[in-house]
């Protein structure tokens, strides 16, 4: 199996940490890629679509990631997203291991009843795989709460007792947190608010672009423009909008939920992904999909910062650019981290059956996300490495501490 672009920076962690090479090779390896095929009648017709679950690593807990239903997808790709959950839940500090999982299929041309079907089917045919000490799935691209509902009921029925911590992310009614579908979101804002205050910025004057105006885009800049700071652009896959003196958040949102899109807001201009992610910025918020920043973009950024609100949307190349350039990056593996923690709250309470007040949940998310910046600015402050090293660095100690403690092969 290839390296992927996320590998690079284990090596680069490893080699700034003085970790032994073996010890490296190990923690980059997945310990389980599992693929399957299932077959379901779509318009009429059988069709037979692709599952894939990467258990990357179980070192501090059960395997822990995202379900997505994309029509592109690969076991590399699903690979680099489960080390990214691994290394974002060590960072973050919550017991569990790295994992993803894709179904192969294009939910755009499928009714919601032949996606639900889909998801009872991928749990069916991982069931050996997946449980609640084992391995916990989640909401990711293209799914959400009543996709985990259905594999909730799946693995349930196929165990015989009901089960609802071995999936996170469901509706409220069968287990789920209130707090889970705008938790990364939230997250996002929190790391947001604790970086501005760290550089002196007055927070009602920074002025900041959200690419990506999905689930996470939307809470990220109703908390953003709530705490004062001016949201001035945001896009989707149709195109971007723009409005100097700040766009009123929830009206963009009530507009996309009418029409579709972000487009033909009346309170902006219309302009382009491009022209959004180029625009001068104080911050830019990368929301979307993978490499959306790659070095020919990073190139032409002129914001200040950049936090990653989605996985893995600044290529290696491009992040060695912004580096050169000055442009502070906070990662993935601390920015978005929120939906993870959110998960591990709901995940108690389902193996304590017992809930928590809201209130309860947003502090507890809250403190952590503050905890985990802090211990990431701790280590950038100290060894005076940029955001994304020091986080990694943070994450690498801990699996390393774990591996030698578990396996004392490693113990050099």
């Amino acid at each position: 199996m290839v390296d992927t672009g996320f590998s690079s920076y284990i090596h680069k962690a490893g080699a700034a940490v003085g970790v032994d090479e073996s010890v490296i090779d190990r923690i980059i390896k997945p310990e389980k890629v599992l693929e399957s095929y299932v077959s379901l009648v779509v318009d009429g017709e059988p069709k037979t679509y692709r599952c894939i679950r990467c258990q990357h690593s179980s070192l501090l807990g059960p395997y822990k990631g995202g379900v997505r239903f994309h029509p592109n997808i690969s076991i590399e790709e699903t690979l680099e997203l489960a080390q990214t959950m691994t290394f974002k839940n060590a960072v973050v500090g919550v017991p569990f291991g790295g994992a993803k999982g894709a179904v192969c299929c294009n939910p755009k041309k499928m009714s919601h009843e032949e996606q639900m079907e889909l998801s009872r089917l991928y749990i069916k045919s991982l069931s050996g795989f997946i449980g609640p000490k084992k391995d916990i799935p989640a909401p990711d691209v293209n799914t959400g709460p009543e996709n985990m509902a259905v594999m909730m009921d799946s693995y349930s029925e196929l165990t015989g007792q009901n089960t609802p911590a071995v999936v996170t992310g469901k509706p409220v009614e069968v287990g789920g947190t209130a707090i889970r579908t705008g938790a990364t979101g939230r997250g996002v804002a929190t790391v947001y608010k604790e970086y501005i205050k760290d550089v002196g910025y007055p927070i009602d004057e920074v002025t900041v672009g959200i690419q990506g105006f999905g689930k996470v885009g939307q809470v990220a800049a109703k908390h953003i423009e709530m705490m004062g700071s001016k949201v001035v652009g945001v896009s989707d896959s149709n195109g971007a909008i723009h409005n100097r003196d700040g766009l009123p958040t929830q009206e963009v949102i009530d507009w996309k939920k009418k029409t579709g899109s972000v487009v033909d807001f009346d309170k902006a201009t219309n302009i382009t992904n491009d022209q959004l992610i180029t625009h001068d910025l104080d911050i830019l918020i990368p929301a979307a999909l993978a490499n959306a920043i790659d070095k020919d973009t990073a190139s032409k950024i002129k914001a200040k910062a950049i936090i990653e609100a989605a996985n893995n949307p600044v290529t290696p190349k491009a992040d060695k650019k912004l580096n050169k350039a000055g442009v502070t990056v906070i990662p993935d593996i601390l920015a978005n981290a929120g939906g993870v923690t959110a998960s591990y709250l709901e995940w108690i309470q389902n193996t304590q059956h017992y809930n928590w007040r809201q209130k309860k949940l947003h502090n507890e998310l809250d403190n952590r996300m503050k905890t985990a910046y802090n211990e990431v600015k701790k280590t950038h402050e100290k060894n005076e490495q940029n955001y994304r090293e020091s986080a990694m660095q943070v994450a690498l100690k801990k699996l390393v501490k774990t591996l030698k403690i578990r396996k004392p092969m490693y113990q050099k």
